[in-house]
This record gives C-alpha cells, structure tokens and sequence, in this order.
C-alpha cells in the first residue's frame, strides 16, 4: 500500500479488532512485513468494515507461520517454510455485524483472486481452534489442518482471554481459492 496513513489505519484497526475480541498481543507478531505484504480491506465511508493481508514468502523474509514457537518443542524451534510462490493468509478482522461479515466476505474474494492470479502454489495461514466461529470459517472455504506443518505454534506472551493461544497451523490451496473466489462454499 502506497498511503502510509492509509496503511496506519487499516493496521491499526486490525489490532483494535483483535485486542477487543479479548487477544494480548505478543511483540513477537510485531515483526515488520510490509515489504512483502498486500493488505484487503473494506470501508463504509470513513469506517474500515474489515481487513486482512497476504504475505508472499521470499527468500530474504520470513512468514508468520516462521515467526510463531512449535509447541511442545524442545529446545525451541520454529518452521523454515523453503519454497517459491508460496503466501501467508492473516490479520483477518472485521467488525462483527452483518456488515462486518459481508465485508469480510469481500476482503475474502479479492484476497482469493490476488492469490490466483500470484500463481502461488500453496498458501498457509493458521486459526486458534478455541474459537469456533474462526475454526467453521477456515472450515467452510475448504482450509484444511496443515500436513506439512502439523504442530500447533504459539506466540510468547500472545493470550486469549488470559490464556496462552496456540494456533493450527492450515493449507489453502489453489482449489480453495477458486471456491473462495466464487463463494461456492
């Protein structure tokens, strides 16, 4: 995004979205992605209905999907995502109303569409699993738990309602999109 203001804002109403849904952020998400990152988003006026963002996987960057600690993990360790025309889906927010969902919707189509005409191979993104809503969302436009990366990651210091959030790793792949493009799920 060329507008930086218009940038500030639409980051900062996806951290709003996220911080009154009940999540603390950690600064381990606080990493700058802007370079490789395309950002979505919907406005009614001056009011951003919802937003979210693709990251495309370079080999001088890392993905959020990288940034995040494989649970369970032993010394510690993280995901090296190695590939070419691979994508991170997230930052997805919106407002929750009936405004808000259609807005998401869109933000949704136009993110699919960006991702078919990359030509990405394989887009990944992740969902906390103790929110139903998101988990049915990712669900029904063909997500899927990922193979490749199968272990839950986590955040330091990222918490839900006082709780520590882990997050499923998941696959969209180029079949997905097209359904999400054509919203026949």
């Amino acid at each position: 995004m060329e507008n930086q203001e218009e940038l500030y804002h639409v980051k900062k109403f996806a951290s709003d979205v996220f911080n009154n849904f009940g999540y603390t952020k950690s600064l381990y998400t606080a990493v700058d992605m802007d370079l490789w990152s395309t950002w979505f988003y919907v406005r009614e006026g001056s009011e951003i209905l919802a937003a979210m963002r693709i990251v495309e996987k370079k080999p001088n960057n890392l993905i959020p999907l990288e940034l995040g600690i494989i649970k369970g993990s032993d010394p510690i360790q993280r995901y090296a995502v190695i590939g070419d025309n691979i994508a991170d889906w997230n930052s997805v927010s919106f407002v929750l109303s009936i405004k808000g969902s259609w807005a998401a919707l869109a933000t949704f189509q136009a993110a699919a569409q960006y991702c078919i005409d990359k030509n990405f191979d394989m887009v990944y993104g992740f969902y906390h699993k103790k929110v139903n809503s998101i988990v049915k969302l990712y669900t029904s436009i063909g997500a899927i738990p990922s193979k490749k990366y199968g272990k839950e990651i986590y955040f330091p210091e990222c918490y839900f309602q006082g709780e520590l959030v882990y997050l499923t790793p998941i696959e969209i792949s180029k079949d997905a999109l097209q359904k999400i493009k054509t919203r026949s799920w």
